[in-house]
């Protein structure tokens, strides 16, 4: 019995949920527990922990600017934030402090002041202060960094105490045990994990509050930061993503055969079927031994109408991600144009706008469309989004189309497959295509989880979605959370974009691989308040309303 395919067996370079949240090592992903490993913290930063003097040495390499950076600042930051009092002015407490006196962090501080000891820390000057972090470190360290890399993930997402929302750095003075041997000023221990999940986690103030709430009224939860540890956990044990590169996406599998006529997806009859959250019988299990069945979906008749080996439900939970970019995609054509016309395709070109390193390395994955299409002979993907031009070194800010390589049926039948990368926004990209000959009006437009309507993004997005609303073609764009689709389907519809009947809907082909919104924005949409996946949501249109 296949229980994985063989490339998952590759040298291990993953770092766990649990190693970010510093319940787990770094370097080695060992975890904290009873049973577990005792960790270390690095004791000149306070921003990871390791298992054992080796596994520090090991990582020191990678380690030592991003350690050098936060040890120089998080001490002023700390006491600034927490007690108003601003250190000797030097170019570093410069560097940072512009973006404390910005007013959406500024009106918060100093927050011993502001707020009462034992409240919540409210999410956006939690938010707000990680922004201030990351930008600094980006300014110490004088380089961008990706989400995919550890520095940015280990300051995107600090582990916070479930009751109070407050971090170990924001931790109030009342909150937080001795500082004493903390160069940095972290506590040595303010946050307590959940014997269970162990992301979920507590103040030394409110661990009795929370072993309650998590095991009555937040017991889902519990269940579901479970289940994001279990996924990390088989991540170390066999994968590793490749970094970001145009020529050596991500292996992913898909049955290499081609269905011999064209019926479209299951449920397809039914385009607003839509609870799709895990395959029957699929229970999932905290360390505790608690239990929770999750709903069946499409899921299941999917892998089943492909003949997926029987592979381990791990494994069908990761391999849904990057197929749900490909079968989202898919479900927007049929919407748009109906069976018979999708059926009949025998070229298709797409366009994924807003593209970066996600969508990237998951390229590979959209060959599935060449298997549910038998008619279709080429197939291009252009990825299109100014992110392109920082995980990959483009020679121009546009690629002339490359090959893409097939597998055997596909390649026994002649068809083709391509993708060309545009490191612009969509309005210069379009504006450099209308002058190409070769260019070809896309099939499909595409954008995945792009919070257009958030302020950061709106001004950059406006212009992109007016040139696509002018190509006139099928779109679908996607959320992770139902506030998002809601607030991105008005922000089209201000912009005269033609928003189909039925408006945003849950996306059937959201991905399986449930992850933690530190924002606190991500409703319960079964996995519990707070929890989202990837393209979960929903919204097409096409064209001007």
């Amino acid at each position: 019995m296949d229980t994985m395919p063989a490339f998952v067996r590759g040298p291990k370079q993953f770092k766990t949920k649990q190693a970010f949240s510093l319940v787990a090592c770094i370097t080695c992903n060992a975890e904290a527990g009873p049973e577990g490993q005792l960790l270390s913290w690095c004791s000149r930063c306070r921003a990871v922990r390791y298992c054992s003097p080796s596994c520090q040495k090991a990582d020191w390499k990678a380690h030592k600017a991003f350690c050098a950076a936060c040890a120089s600042f998080l001490p002023s930051l700390n006491d600034y934030v927490l007690k108003g009092t601003a250190p000797d002015p030097s170019q570093k407490w410069i560097q940072f402090k512009r973006h404390l006196d910005a007013p959406a962090v500024a009106q918060y501080l100093p927050i011993h002041e502001k707020l009462d000891r034992d409240a919540p820390l409210p999410t956006p000057v939690r938010m707000a202060v990680t922004n201030v972090q990351i930008n600094t470190v980006m300014a110490i360290l004088q380089r961008r960094l990706d989400t995919t890399t550890t520095e940015m993930q280990l300051l995107m997402n600090p582990p916070v105490c479930a009751i109070c929302q407050r971090t170990s750095a924001l931790a109030a003075p009342a909150h937080a045990p001795s500082t004493a041997d903390s160069p940095s000023g972290y506590p040595t221990s303010s946050l307590h994990s959940c014997p269970k999940c162990l992301l979920s986690q507590a103040c030394h103030l409110h661990v009795e509050q929370h072993r309650l709430s998590h095991e009555t009224t937040d017991a889902k939860s519990c269940l579901s930061f479970a289940r994001i540890a279990a996924m990390d956990r088989f991540r170390d044990r066999h994968y590793s993503m490749p970094d970001v590169d145009p020529s050596e996406p991500s292996p992913v599998y898909i049955p290499p055969t081609v269905v011999p006529q064209y019926v479209g997806l299951p449920g397809d009859e039914s385009p607003l079927l839509s609870d799709p959250r895990a395959l029957p019988g699929y229970k999932l299990t905290s360390r505790g031994g608690d239990v929770m069945d999750l709903p069946a979906a499409s899921w299941e008749s999917y892998f089943t109408m492909r003949k997926f080996p029987p592979f381990e439900p791990d494994f069908l939970t990761w391999i849904s991600t990057p197929l749900s970019f490909v079968l989202t995609a898919f479900d927007a054509l049929v919407g748009h144009l109906g069976q018979d016309k999708v059926g009949q395709l025998t070229d298709l070109t797409v366009e994924v706008v807003g593209a970066e390193s996600t969508e990237l390395v998951i390229r590979l994955a959209f060959e599935e469309l060449l298997h549910l299409l038998p008619r279709l002979r080429t197939l291009h993907v252009r990825f299109i989004g100014p992110e392109i031009s920082h995980v990959v070194n483009l020679p121009a800010p546009h690629t002339k189309p490359e090959p893409e390589g097939t597998c055997p049926a596909c390649t026994k039948r002649g068809v083709t497959r391509s993708y060309s990368l545009h490191g612009t926004d969509y309005a210069t990209y379009r504006a450099h295509s209308s002058r190409s000959p070769d260019w070809k009006r896309p099939d499909l437009v595409m954008a995945y989880n792009t919070g257009l309507a958030a302020p950061e993004h709106a001004a950059e997005w406006a212009s992109g979605v007016k040139a696509i609303r002018e190509v006139d073609v099928p779109c679908a764009f996607t959320a992770y959370n139902r506030g998002e689709i809601v607030r991105d389907a008005d922000a089209l519809r201000r912009l005269g974009c033609g928003v189909v009947a039925g408006g945003p809907r849950k996306n059937r082909w959201m991905g399986l691989d449930v992850r933690w919104d530190p924002s606190g924005e991500s409703e319960d949409e079964g996995w519990g308040s707070g929890f989202y996946s990837v393209n979960s949501f929903v919204v097409w249109w096409k064209g001007k309303a």
